[in-house]
């Protein structure tokens, strides 16, 4: 009974988190279903040359994070209200960036997955263009396509 009860949990957290492969193909489709469709000048041009993805880490994000907040809070153009909210939140990841261990800074949070494509621009000549999606661990994009170059 230990043993069934142990492979159920096991097999709940391997299908919580999808495999490298798998959040490459949930953005392939998204990418190709969304953005190709929607921003290409001709979707019908599109070539994907590769993809490819790396994992953001945990202590990644949140030195992003505090990152992000610290040039938020040292804007002057931000009125004084916002920067101090700013400062606070700046603070309060900073605190928990401090009480990061190392194992949980390994843990993975999300995947910034590139595609190199090749499409007809406006004059019809081929051009390559690199784009950039974030996915998180479940295969959820968060936010939308950048491009790179």
């Amino acid at each position: 009974m230990k043993n069934l009860l142990f492979l159920l949990l096991l097999s709940s957290f391997t299908f919580a988190q999808s495999s490298q492969d798998n959040i490459e193909k949930i953005a392939k489709n998204y990418f190709e279903s969304h953005y190709v469709q929607n921003n290409f000048k001709d979707p019908y041009s599109y070539e994907l040359k590769k993809i490819w993805s790396e994992p953001i880490t945990k202590e990644e994000n949140l030195r992003s994070s505090i990152n992000s907040a610290e040039l938020v809070a040292n804007n002057k153009n931000i009125p004084k209200s916002m920067r101090t909210d700013w400062k606070k939140k700046k603070d309060s990841l900073t605190d928990e960036y401090s009480k990061l261990s190392t194992d949980e800074g390994k843990m993975i949070v999300g995947y910034r997955v590139y595609f190199d494509t090749y499409a007809a621009n406006s004059y019809g000549n081929k051009v390559l263009g690199r784009y950039k999606l974030l996915v998180d661990t479940v295969g959820k994009t968060i936010g939308a396509v950048e491009s790179v170059n």
